[in-house]
């Protein structure tokens, strides 16, 4: 293998410590989405975007090009880029649950689900490094 390769299959390899970090946040994302309020907030965007004009009004707040300002790069434990990427992702779905948007529609149980089982396949589909 030459010098290029293995910095590519370094770059997507998640080590044993790095899946533990994932699998953490992973879980703090599903705790946040079986919430009993992300029904409720589910029900008022619905609303909300059906003009029913009986619900409060909502906004959504979005940071767009903020991010890596409320997430920076000292923040994230993971080593390699791969295991960076999926962590930042999980610590934005956990600023949704955890923040100061308390009314922003949080994913929902299902999504929630499915972006698990997404990041538990992209894992799994990596090599461990030891």
């Amino acid at each position: 293998m030459n010098d290029k390769q293995n910095i590519s299959h370094q770059s997507q390899t998640i080590s044993a410590n790095d899946k533990q970090i994932l699998r953490s946040l992973a879980g703090r994302v599903a705790e946040l989405a079986g919430r009993d309020t992300e029904q409720e907030k589910k029900q008022l965007w619905t609303k909300h975007n059906d003009l029913d004009g009986r619900t409060q009004p909502l906004v959504f707040c979005h940071p767009e090009n903020g991010w890596h300002e409320i997430i920076p790069d000292n923040r994230l434990e993971c080593a390699s880029q791969l295991a960076r990427n999926w962590e930042f992702r999980l610590h934005k779905e956990i600023f949704w649950g955890e923040g100061v948007f308390t009314r922003a529609a949080f994913s929902t149980k299902l999504q929630a689900q499915l972006f698990i089982s997404e990041f538990v396949a992209a894992v799994e589909s990596v090599g461990d490094k030891s």
